[in-house]
Formats: C-alpha cells, structure tokens, sequence
C-alpha cells in the first residue's frame, strides 16, 4: 500500500472515530487513548506512541479548526487532549481524528472539558 492510499484510510477511519465518538457521549478518554495508541503504535508502527495518551483528559471543541492538513475539527467533535505550552502561552494539545491520528495544538479557548 502506497503512502497516499494509507493516508486515505487513516482518514476515513479517523472521520469515523471521531463521527462514533460524537454520537456517544458515553465513550471515556480511556477508550479513546486505547484506540489512538493502538492505531499509532500498532497499526502504523509507532512504537513510541505505547503510553503516550495515558493521562489525556476527554475535551469538546467549540470551534472549527482547520490546518494545512484539512479540516481537524468541526465544532463540537469530542477528543482528548492534554495541556501544552507553545510560544509561552498554555494550550492544548489534542488528538484530531479527522486528520489521520495528528496532534493538534489549540488555544485552551477552543475547547471544554466534556
């Protein structure tokens, strides 16, 4: 499989995570972490993502946001995310299914712990 045919399944399977986790507002960061990491680390290979969304915490966005990638967010999709720092300022870092498993930085306004 090619690196484009790749990328296209990661994300129309991220598009449907992120779709089912909309949908059900039972799904804890728990179940989400798990599936981030078993993408990252065992499908795609990365092993240094074992462990990696461990103390994520589960966010909504209130904002669309769009990255060179495409659109990473539709307002209200839920995802997990935890606190960074860019450029001095606090914000999140939060998984964008929509974009194939990428970590996105936001401003902490963007988004609500759910």
């Amino acid at each position: 499989m090619g690196w484009q045919a790749d990328w296209k399944r990661r994300v129309e399977f991220g598009t449907i995570a992120q779709e089912t986790f909309n949908e059900n507002m039972y799904y804890r960061a728990t179940d989400m972490s798990a599936l981030a990491e078993l993408e990252l680390a065992e499908v795609q290979g990365h092993k240094q993502y074992v462990g990696h969304f461990d103390w994520w915490f589960k966010v909504r966005v209130n904002k669309d946001v769009t990255t060179k990638m495409g659109q990473a967010f539709k307002a209200g999709d839920v995802t997990i995310g935890t606190f960074s720092e860019l450029e001095g300022q606090k914000r999140l870092c939060v998984m964008s299914w929509r974009n194939g498993y990428v970590s996105t930085i936001i401003p902490l306004d963007y988004a609500v712990a759910w």
